[in-house]
């Protein structure tokens, strides 16, 4: 059986996370051959983290990693990618709407995926956020474009453990375009409710609609024993959300308040470990925030940024010697999750505030929004004097949870091994 794994982004350690777990069970599941479509091969150059089933790499269908992509363009160059783009994504919705082929978008998607594409048996769309408004206007993306491509190929398209939406369209071409997408896949499985609120409302059967769990979670099996926070050292681990369209008094703000926290654990006896969630030299590389929050706090030498790029089981591992944690960006906060850590949660999603209410860690939940220093402080001084109940608590559920995640996930591999033999 040959898989196909699409839309994954290199430069995200919680997408990288994904990925490993999803490359060790297509091995242990016994899948002959697994390709794996990023958006940059680069990333993954001389990494260690050892995925296994030894994978190969492609590009993604929309050439992300074409070096005529990057900033060397010039600005008329730019400008005819730019048409290029409108004019390809518009003929693949057309096509889809239409029940066509691939057509015409065969000439300018990129060749290395067409040709795993055609020798796949299924193509599963890495877990994450890839269908929502949140990220680009009207859905409109390269991960889209993708989906699509593999569905107008006519293989088995599988959705794994996603989150979809939000869904606010201003054109309803697009709106069409990825309600019939999704329509037309052959497995959506997703990992948190309001997904499929949010599916019906572009007209999928709920009752269609599987749900699993977050997939990093599947990776708790790499903690055999657990240790309780109140042995680990005295470390806090951070991890923050450098979005990019912080207005520059949000952004102010939001690195005085995170420093300030750091300030007040450290009078607490705390050292701080600062956890990028992005590549070292990324375009998404988050360290500039990062070592903006460290140089505003009190004590700086009691303040360390993890400079370097771990790997999966090494990063998690790291965030299991915490003994408490605030986390941000989705995947940290599921790092911590998965590996038993009590922590703190910012939302900047409601995707989080599901995770930490099937934890039952609500309360230690505060919508990024509501962000303030009064309120992370309070909740890091509760967190504080019951972190070996809260951790005990997070990590059966991680136990329970993650046993589900793999058994979904084998599930899903063997329906389709049947019915590519049946």
């Amino acid at each position: 059986m040959n898989v196909l794994v699409i839309n994954h982004y290199s430069c995200n350690k919680g997408d990288r996370a994904i990925l490993y777990f999803i490359a060790r069970e297509l091995d242990r599941n016994g899948v002959s051959r697994i390709t794996i479509s990023t958006h940059d091969r680069r990333y993954w150059q001389g990494d260690t983290s050892r995925l296994q089933g030894n994978p190969d790499f492609v590009p993604w269908g929309w050439n992300t990693e074409n070096p005529n992509v990057t900033g060397r363009l010039t600005d008329l160059k730019r400008k005819g990618r730019a048409i290029l783009w409108r004019f390809s994504y518009s003929s693949i919705r057309r096509r889809l709407l239409k029940g066509s082929k691939i057509g015409f978008n065969r000439f300018l998607a990129n060749h290395e995926f067409l040709k795993a594409l055609e020798q796949s048996d299924l193509v599963v769309s890495t877990g994450g956020h890839h269908i929502t408004t949140l990220l680009s206007r009207d859905a409109v993306s390269e991960q889209l474009y993708d989906m699509a491509l593999a569905v107008l190929s006519g293989k088995p398209v599988v959705l794994w453990s996603q989150s979809i939406g939000p869904l606010n369209f201003h054109d309803p071409q697009n709106k069409l375009f990825v309600a019939e997408l999704v329509r037309r896949m052959a497995e959506i499985l997703v990992r948190d409710h309001q997904s499929k609120d949010v599916l019906q409302f572009v007209g999928f059967d709920r009752l269609a609609i599987k749900e699993t769990c977050e997939t990093v979670i599947g990776l708790n099996d790499l903690f055999p024993n657990y240790v309780l926070p109140s042995r680990r050292a005295q470390v806090m681990g951070v991890a923050i959300y450098s979005a990019q369209r912080r207005p520059p008094t949000e952004h102010m703000r939001y690195v005085e308040i995170i420093s300030n926290l750091i300030s007040l654990a450290s009078l607490s006896g705390y050292k701080v470990k600062l956890f990028p969630m992005e590549l070292k030299n990324s375009g998404s590389d988050d360290r500039k925030m990062i070592y903006e929050i460290a140089n505003q706090v009190n004590r700086p030498d009691f303040v360390q940024v993890i400079e370097e790029d771990m790997d999966t089981p090494t990063h998690l591992f790291e965030i299991s010697r915490c003994r408490i944690f605030v986390g941000h960006k989705t995947h940290s906060v599921i790092f911590a999750l998965t590996a038993g850590t009590p922590l703190i949660a910012l939302a900047y999603h409601t995707k989080t505030e599901d995770f930490m209410n099937q934890y039952g860690q609500s309360e230690f939940c505060l919508p990024d929004r509501e962000l303030e220093l009064g309120r992370i402080s309070q909740l890091f001084e509760n967190l504080n004097v019951r972190i070996d109940d809260v951790g005990n608590c997070i990590f059966d559920k991680s136990r329970e949870l993650g046993a589900k995640v793999r058994s979904d996930f084998a599930e899903l591999i063997n329906r389709h091994r049947e019915i590519e033999f049946s």
